[in-house]
């Protein structure tokens, strides 16, 4: 595990000090053995033209391991990402199909039977582990993470260097198991499970955006597909607006004390937004519409890993089949996803500091891609607050220091030899092609040194200074910039919840 008093400066340096950790004296309770995802695979796929628009094209895909051949077919292909379209190596999604086009799901490289995955370039992240430290601590937290296997891509015949290939997010029995059937072909119900995201794409690149002085965020569905959603997104919304009002009356009642009533002219301005939606500000739970252990997982892992794009980008949110006990199931937060600049690998707005709130730092007042305010809400309710505490305490008794310390040196020495490729091929230790992203350079050895003591500190400020967060005076920041809650068709006719 990389000491405390040492950086780890070079590739050397590190196989010794994992070999001594290994040989002389400590267990790893992470042996290189046990973990399938380090016996890099080969990925061909050969497309034979250029890639183009939003629409996957059918190629040839051939994976090969330990010199056999463990899957050949079809795949369509199309670019993955937003910021990372800017750069010189791309991530790409795939779907795995038959030579007609038609879906064929498959258990590749060991994992779950599926066909939709992502070739993740991690280009902003030479360490290679960023996302996987992210994985580990919301699987670690009890929740679903993202399975994915370390390979090696040609694409035509090009070598691409090394990526990773991760289930892509959806819902399903393989993946999140929201419930046990598909959605029937007639419908979404009001009781139908969904997931949605919080992206940065559809105002930044171009979508929809709402006017000047108008504080929103967008979030869109990523399942189910647009045409079993259009017969329910109403109830979706309908929801979303209650769990909004129900947060929004944590403030309100602690007004109601010291005879404030700009929160509640906050709420009735919300009320006559939410469609007709009748909401009894008095009588609200959210703690009856919301999972608070995962939203203060959520808020843990984004907070530990001190995220820029934290919250608002790639952030998203998801529903299970409510039963029949309990009529409207609880809206939680995650799966955890894009941690390639997280973790101390940019140097603006003090995202490299181990110390402050990421959530305060990109708040409502943020200069552009705000985030919602659902998270300053929450924070003004000392319930929330203790179980953020008390996850927090326990994340450590079951993933230690020692324990990540351990994960990370596996990484360091099982990946070695493909990041030095990768390296070479891209010579990301010096490029920086995004000015306004600015990711820190410097060889992959360096990073996992300061991702370990970037997580340690981290992790101690966080249990010293989580007692101390104070409610933020919302109605201030946000009576000026208020937003209307509702479902908006995007230009591509998909819906997005838009809440504040």
């Amino acid at each position: 595990m990389y000491l405390d008093w040492m950086p780890v400066k070079s590739k050397l340096f590190s196989y010794v000090l994992t070999l001594g950790l290994i040989f002389f004296g400590n267990t790893n309770p992470y042996p290189a053995q046990d973990f399938e995802e380090f016996d890099i695979a080969t990925v061909h796929i050969k497309l034979g033209k250029a890639m183009w628009g939003a629409k996957k094209q059918l190629a040839t895909i051939q994976i090969n391991k330990k010199n056999r051949n463990v899957h050949s077919g079809y795949c369509g292909i199309e670019y993955h990402g937003n910021s990372t379209l800017l750069v010189a190596k791309n991530s790409y999604e795939i779907e795995l199909r038959t030579s007609t086009g038609t879906e064929t799901p498959s258990s590749i490289l060991g994992m779950p039977i599926e066909e939709d995955f992502i070739l993740l370039a991690n280009y902003f992240d030479r360490s290679f582990m960023r996302n996987v430290l992210a994985f580990k601590l919301w699987e670690k937290l009890g929740h679903w993470a993202p399975k994915y296997r370390f390979v090696r891509l040609y694409l035509d015949d090009q070598f691409k260097g090394l990526y990773m290939l991760t289930e892509r997010i959806k819902g399903d029995r393989n993946r999140m198991t929201l419930r046990d059937d598909p959605i029937p072909a007639e419908g979404f119900n009001t009781s139908a499970p969904f997931i949605f995201e919080l992206n940065k794409e559809d105002g930044f690149y171009g979508g929809y955006f709402s006017g000047i002085n108008r504080n929103y965020v967008r979030y869109r569905f990523t399942y189910p597909s647009e045409k079993r959603l259009k017969a329910g997104y109403w109830h979706v919304q309908q929801d979303i607006s209650k769990v909004d009002a129900a947060l929004w009356s944590i403030v309100a009642k602690k007004d109601t004390a010291t005879g404030k009533k700009t929160t509640y002219e906050v709420i009735n301005q919300l009320n006559r937004s939410w469609n007709h939606v009748k909401v009894d500000n008095d009588t609200l739970d959210y703690k009856k519409m919301l999972d608070m252990e995962s939203f203060a997982d959520y808020f843990i892992v984004q907070e530990l890993s001190k995220n820029p794009d934290g919250f608002k980008t790639s952030a998203l949110m998801h529903r299970a089949e409510s039963s029949i006990a309990n009529k409207s199931g609880k809206l939680k937060a995650g799966p955890v996803w894009d941690f390639d600049l997280a973790f101390s690998n940019v140097d603006f707005d003090g995202f490299d500091d181990y110390t402050g709130w990421a959530y305060n730092t990109q708040g409502p007042k943020s200069q552009f891609n705000r985030m919602p305010s659902w998270w300053h809400l929450l924070l003004c309710n000392d319930d929330f607050k203790a179980k953020i505490k008390e996850r927090l305490i326990k994340l450590n008794e079951i993933f230690s220091f020692e324990d990540v310390g351990y994960f990370l040196d596996d990484y360091n020495y099982n990946l070695a030899n493909a990041i030095i490729e990768d390296e070479a091929k891209w010579n990301t230790t010096d490029t920086n092609e995004l000015g306004f992203l600015r990711p820190k350079n410097g060889q992959a050895t360096e990073h996992m040194s300061k991702v370990y003591m970037f997580y340690k500190m981290r992790y101690r400020w966080m249990l010293k200074n989580i007692d101390q967060i104070e409610c933020a005076d919302l109605v201030k920041m946000n009576l000026d910039a208020l937003s209307d809650s509702t479902v908006i068709p995007n230009s591509n006719g998909i819906f997005s919840i838009s809440i504040p």
